[in-house]
């Protein structure tokens, strides 16, 4: 074998081209077709010879820089003065050598200026006076320049505070922009505190969200667009209720930007959405994990982690009287993937119009039918009205249907006994994503649709196939497939279920019952 890639193509050429002249010396042997056969296998050697090799160490290199998506980190979001000084202004916001705090600000400020579409050196030029003895028309050229700068702060102003409430629900707020002379000024009223009082005066929360909304809905839509956006500990200044209306600015945000971010608190935890969940924590071997499954850590011997997962759990267990404050009506079920199966059903019917809850259903898992009793204790408190439990038609959950009332049992709405979450879809339907889920070897030639059978759970089948197969199915697996199907109920197609099946309408019953 040659060494260089380059020398070994070119003698498979010419090998190839003697070949060829061979051939046409025995067209009319027996040995054409073969002849011919064995041409064209070399022509394909070529061609694959001839593709980038891995051993082109700058040719990969530059390929994956060339790919490589842009990671933006922040921590950071630059709180702003009551008094700025808008010569400074000008000054800071095209220098790239300030201190940290200074060039969070310069950013914010920035953000704004451009939010609000207002040039500093415009609004600086139009407040500018003209010193000693002036003529009238020098004096109705200053006024006239002042009251242009007032009507373009006056409607920044309105734009910035119908755009702000959108998003900030924790108080109706007013903001004034001012400017006197080389002075900027931001001043906030609301219904509570009718009276103006300057930003920086303000709960830090507010002023932190003031700029962390700036910061993000400017740059994510123009220079950051299509970065992974990296958030480290958002809105630990919020109240909890505030830190809750993130979610929705997140969800905004993530049109332009994949978003990560790292959090403590539970209420940065939203319970409708776990799939999107990762506990962080210190295997075995000392290297840190992201892992789905959020009690991964807890089943490591010899270590002690529930501080990874205790904000996910917190959410939905210690913030359960959160959930009642917000007009729940909170459903108990045994794991993650029940949670976001429901989730996506219950927003699959609400938009056919087929339900319509008084009160937001929410779906709590409780990591087992043993964590029923003690959520459910959480949930109702000093109260007597325990929470409606849905659980699978398996033996424990059997015991507890007959030890408790308002137990739900899936199977009722499945045409197995021991029916699970996943076997209240159309099984041929959920059948061809599980399919496309499972990583299947490529000497396995059966599918998993291929095999399917309707008096078996769905669950129980994706095991028996895995075991037989040699698949190797990773801790939180039904989490996963519960997130790839919760995609596709969510998209309206028909490819998991619709009204024409007979499940349909099992659903909508179960449904009815919470």
């Amino acid at each position: 074998m040659l060494d260089r890639p380059d020398a070994t193509v070119a003698s498979l050429s010419t090998a190839y081209d003697e070949l060829k002249s061979f051939d046409e010396d025995v067209k009319s042997s027996v040995a054409c077709v073969a002849m011919s056969e064995a041409i064209q296998k070399f022509k394909v050697v070529i061609s694959e010879s001839s593709k980038p090799q891995l051993s082109d160490t700058e040719t990969v290199t530059d390929y994956i820089e060339e790919h490589m998506p842009k990671y933006v980190y922040y921590s950071n979001y630059g709180n702003l003065d009551s008094q700025i000084y808008l010569p400074q202004v000008l000054q800071n916001i095209s220098k790239s050598d300030l201190g940290v705090k200074e060039a969070a600000k310069a950013r914010t400020l920035r953000t704004l200026f451009k939010f609000v579409h207002l040039d500093p050196k415009e609004i600086t030029d139009l407040g500018t006076e003209t010193t000693g003895s002036l003529t009238q028309a020098q004096i109705d050229a200053m006024a006239e320049k002042k009251k242009e700068r007032e009507i373009l702060l006056s409607s920044a102003s309105s734009a910035f505070t119908k755009s702000f409430n959108e998003w900030w629900k924790q108080g109706n707020y007013t903001f004034e922009f001012q400017a006197d002379g080389n002075f900027f000024r931001i001043w906030v009223s609301d219904s509570v505190r009718p009276e103006r009082i300057e930003l920086e005066s303000r709960s830090t929360g507010l002023q932190w969200f003031f700029s962390f909304y700036l910061v993000f809905l400017v740059e994510s839509e123009q220079h950051h667009q299509n970065a992974i956006l990296l958030l480290d500990e958002p809105g630990v200044t919020l109240h909890p209720l505030a830190q809750k209306d993130l979610f929705q600015f997140f969800e905004n945000l993530a049109q332009n930007n994949q978003i990560l971010y790292t959090t403590h608190s539970p209420f940065m935890v939203d319970s409708n959405h776990l799939e999107r969940v990762r506990s962080i924590y210190i295997d075995a071997d000392g290297k840190t994990v992201a892992s789905p499954d959020l009690r991964a850590a807890e089943r490591l011997r010899g270590k002690n982690q529930p501080q990874s997962i205790y904000p996910a759990h917190a959410a939905l267990g210690l913030s359960v009287s959160d959930t009642l404050l917000v007009n729940c009506n909170p459903v108990l079920v045994e794991g993650e993937s029940d949670q976001v199966y429901l989730s996506a059903l219950k927003n699959l019917l609400i938009s056919k119009g087929k339900i319509a809850p008084l009160k937001e259903i929410v779906f709590i898992p409780t990591g087992g039918v043993k964590g029923i009793k003690a959520t459910s204790a959480i949930l109702s408190g000093a109260s007597e009205l325990k929470p409606p439990v849905l659980l699978d038609g398996d033996k424990p959950g059997a015991k507890m249907a007959a030890e408790q009332k308002k137990i739900i049992i899936v199977s009722e709405y499945t045409a197995l006994q021991n029916g699970e979450i996943e076997d209240l879809f159309p099984k041929t339907k959920i059948a061809k994503i599980v399919a496309r889920f499972l990583p299947r070897p490529e000497e396995v030639d059966e599918e998993f649709d291929d095999v399917i059978a309707e008096d078996t759970p769905v669950c129980d089948q994706i095991e028996a196939f895995a075991r037989a197969h040699g698949i190797d199915l990773e801790i939180g697996w039904k989490v996963r497939l519960a997130t790839t199907i919760k995609r596709e109920v969510l998209r309206g197609t028909d490819k998991i279920i619709s009204e024409t099946d007979p499940e349909f309408g099992k659903i909508v019953s179960l449904f009815e019952r919470f």
